[in-house]
């Protein structure tokens, strides 16, 4: 399986005015928004700590083969918004899209989105040769800091600010990891795979 982003956001943009009033700065001396970026890719995608994406971003999901029936075809990222389409290589290696007429998408904005045939119908049949099967798919909470979860946005916020405020990874004065209070907001929001 591949996941490669055919859009991505710029969330890191959003949120730096709600950083800099968290660290009661005017404006951005040129390293916060550094800091706001590397506290968002921390989160978001499929490196980020979440295993989900914040804004809304399209993404294609690169498979093998359609699963075998009964399976579900899972979809990573939540929470999914809608699949923007499927293509496949045919048994004689043509590419051919999946009519929406095909396929049902279950689970829309949970964490468990997936795609089923549609009643009556079944998965084509495709070359067996890798990367045979595209998925886009649009996934995230939305197209503004304000579609995401509250918990989310106070741990960029804490996150950012730490980085800003202490350059190394460990307080040197107490040798403890910090800061662990945004584990315990991000805590209901982590996908695990």
């Amino acid at each position: 399986m591949l996941i490669r982003t055919t859009a991505p956001a710029s969330l890191a943009t959003l949120l730096l005015p709600g950083v800099l009033s968290h660290l009661h700065l005017d404006a951005d001396d040129g390293e916060v928004l550094p800091k706001v970026k590397a506290a968002v890719g921390a989160l978001d995608g499929p490196k980020g700590r979440l295993r989900r994406c914040l804004l809304t971003q399209t993404w294609r999901l690169v498979l093998d083969a359609f699963p075998m029936e009964p399976e579900p075809l899972r979809l990573p990222l939540p929470p999914v918004a809608s699949v923007a389409g499927i293509t496949y290589a045919d048994a004689d290696g043509a590419t051919q899209t999946l009519p929406t007429s095909d396929y049902q998408v279950l689970g829309i904005g949970s964490d468990e989105a997936s795609v089923i045939p549609a009643r009556g119908k079944a998965w084509p049949q495709v070359v067996p040769w890798p990367e045979t099967v595209k998925v886009d798919f649009v996934t995230g909470y939305g197209t503004t800091s304000d579609s995401l979860p509250e918990p989310i946005v106070e741990a960029v916020k804490q996150l950012a600010a730490h980085l800003y405020v202490n350059r190394q990874a460990v307080d040197l004065t107490s040798m403890s990891e910090i800061p662990l209070g945004i584990r315990d907001l991000l805590a209901p929001y982590r996908v695990f795979v």
